[in-house]
């Protein structure tokens, strides 16, 4: 098996955008960007969908969209960028990284 691609999480893509990453994060994002990391369209809709949801409605995108994520990751084998470890946690076999906690 070669090497594992990453699925970056809209948070990550969100944070990057807005310039928020730290020097850590953004060489992270740079070697997964490098090394073929990926965005879902299901990633894409969330971040696009921030701008046009209320709290009520954006909390069920989350909450969907969250799913969608991990299930793309673990189909297809992914390790999946979030700096939102714990809404993923206790999903077993889904393999995490926050490039915001790298040493």
């Amino acid at each position: 098996m070669g090497k594992q691609s990453h699925l970056l999480d809209s948070n990550v893509v969100i944070y990057n955008e807005k310039g928020i990453s730290d020097p850590a994060a953004l060489d992270f994002l740079t070697i997964a960007t490098v090394d073929g990391s990926l965005i879902s369209v299901a990633i894409e809709i969330e971040v696009l969908g921030f701008s046009f949801a209320s709290p009520a409605a954006l909390r069920r995108m989350e909450e969907l969209g969250d799913a969608i994520i991990a299930a793309t990751a673990l189909v297809y084998d992914l390790i999946l960028v979030t700096n939102n470890t714990d809404d993923f946690k206790g999903i077993s076999g889904l393999a995490l990284v926050n490039p915001f906690a790298v040493p």
